[in-house]
């Protein structure tokens, strides 16, 4: 009996999707021992939030009564927090610590990938009145608004280091002290709103300070708690089930014969693959190539159907893609654009150039060999571990016998041999990348960059060198376009007869 065969069928639901709670619905994340929840709410205090900047703060209560509670400790930091009142409300009013705060911190990038699922019934059909075995299982997924982290916050202290250094501060002279003919002189200051105005203006306001200032700005609203047997519980949880005069947006509609090749797509991503109809075919192949990272394209006219032409779906996918192995894989400078305003990485905080680099590097090296080794990236690249990682996982996957990196997909020869002319053309963007990527690691070694030592050298053979163009060493190690490639081949063919008419006069 075969591996196919042992699978077993087991059961079979429908499935919805309802958005009905999706702005509300969060997933928090305490740390241990301080969830505010672990006692039916009993230690919970307060809580509040800043709608707009999705921000929540918790108060707990801390058990007093118990063996491992520090009395002394507890009224020391308490008057250290509370100081001299002088008509300010008391951070600690019973003169002990017995609270703790609990901020959040929203986690980045959350990219929308978790759902709240639940199995329910399905609904009788009353005129047949049918029992409740018969029903048929149904499973109802409501995407999540992000993921809160909590961290204690012990702002307390820092409103007692305010109290000091205010009260450090030399007392103002009082104006009263200048009389009538000696008034104190005021400097004005007069500014003239100069072109990059606005500019500056969209500087200020992408700035972390003005970010911090917005915050701040916003009021805090009070929130009620309510059990989870709570009748307004039951009530909020019924809104995760799909009610068909509600939810008109709902994405799980299939055809009966296409379900199950749905699911079982070979891609990583291919469940988040189901293109929108009402995008043109551009916007449909940016959405599919970006979502799955790595896509066959057989795959991707099977999602489109024959509606398309194949060239005009070979054309668009050469500007979303790269070919690596005669499958595509979403070129970096999509998958991280520069208008998206992101500049360094979600994970570490490198910059975001630097990362779309070592990428390029990574899909080069596939091109040279179905398998790498992640430590020689690592010591090629000199890259956070969780970069690279995060990069390895979108393309390929471990192999845990030769304990090397395997591409993702199988190489296609079919599309290799039935477009030869895609492939040519994708060997010399790919020979014309390489030289930008080398060129931009020797480059960068004076200036410090996490790229001092890459030498992208081949695991294999190196590509052939060519004769840089002034107009080629101006192009950046990620953007790449057909004229660049094209101005590479006349600058060595104009190389090659210069050599030639040499050869001739000598």
């Amino acid at each position: 009996m075969n591996a196919k065969e042992d699978d077993e069928l087991v059961g079979e639901m429908d499935v919805f999707i309802t958005r009905r709670l999706r702005p509300n619905l969060h997933i928090f994340q305490f740390p241990v021992g301080l969830s505010p929840f672990a006692s039916s709410g009993d230690m919970l205090i307060n809580v509040r939030t800043k709608p707009k900047h999705k921000k929540f703060e918790f108060e707990v209560a801390f058990n007093t009564e118990s063996k491992n509670f520090d009395r002394g400790k507890s009224e020391q930091i308490a008057y250290i927090a509370n100081g001299a009142h002088n008509g300010e409300q008391p951070y600690f009013p019973d003169n002990v610590m017995n609270k703790q705060t609990l901020k959040s911190i929203e986690v980045n990038p959350t990219l929308n990938q978790y759902v709240i699922g639940v199995i329910s019934d399905g609904n009788a059909d009353s005129a047949n009145n049918e029992s409740l075995s018969h029903r048929t299982k149904e499973l109802h997924l409501t995407p999540l608004s992000s993921v809160m982290q909590f961290r204690p916050s012990f702002n307390y202290f820092d409103k007692s280091e305010i109290r000091v250094n205010k009260s450090s501060l030399p007392a103002k002279e009082d104006p009263a002290i200048f009389s009538d003919d000696e008034a104190e002189v005021k400097r004005i200051n007069v500014r003239f709103a100069g072109p990059d105005e606005e500019r500056l203006k969209k500087l200020r306001e992408n700035s972390y300070s003005y970010l911090q200032q917005q915050i701040s700005s916003e009021a805090w609203v009070d929130l009620d708690f309510h059990d989870c047997d709570d009748i307004n519980s039951q009530n909020e949880r019924r809104l995760l089930l799909y009610n068909a005069s509600n939810d008109h947006d709902n994405e799980f509609v299939f055809e009966e014969n296409s379900t199950k090749s749905q699911l079982l797509a070979t891609s990583s991503k291919a469940n988040s693959l189901q293109p929108t109809k009402t995008l043109s075919l551009s916007e449909q192949v940016r959405t599919m190539i970006v979502n799955a990272k790595v896509l066959c394209f057989s795959e991707l006219k099977d999602y489109l159907g024959n509606l398309y032409d194949e060239s005009t779906v070979l054309r668009y996918l050469q500007q979303y893609a790269m070919l690596v192995q005669g499958n595509w894989v979403v070129k970096s400078e999509i998958l991280y654009p520069k208008e998206s305003g992101i500049a360094i990485s979600p994970l570490t905080g490198i910059p975001i150039d630097v990362l779309c680099r070592v990428r390029d590097y990574i899909m080069w090296l596939f091109t040279q060999s179905h398998n790498i080794s992640r430590k020689q990236i690592l010591s090629v690249t000199k890259i956070p571990e969780a970069d690279l990682l995060m990069i390895l996982k979108q393309m390929s996957v471990y192999n845990a016998e030769t304990k090397l990196w395997d591409f993702i997909l199988p190489v296609d020869n079919d599309f290799i041999k039935r477009y030869s002319d895609v492939v040519t053309r994708q060997k010399m963007l790919w020979e014309v990348r390489y030289t930008q990527l080398d060129r931009s690691s020797k480059g960068r070694r004076d200036s410090g960059s996490l790229l001092d030592n890459a030498k992208f050298s081949s695991p294999t053979t190196a590509p052939r060198k060519r004769r840089r163009s002034r107009r080629d060493s101006s192009a950046s190690g990620t953007d790449l376009s057909e004229n660049e490639c094209k101005e590479t081949l006349s600058d060595k063919k104009k190389a090659m007869s210069k050599r030639k008419q040499t050869t001739k006069k000598k």
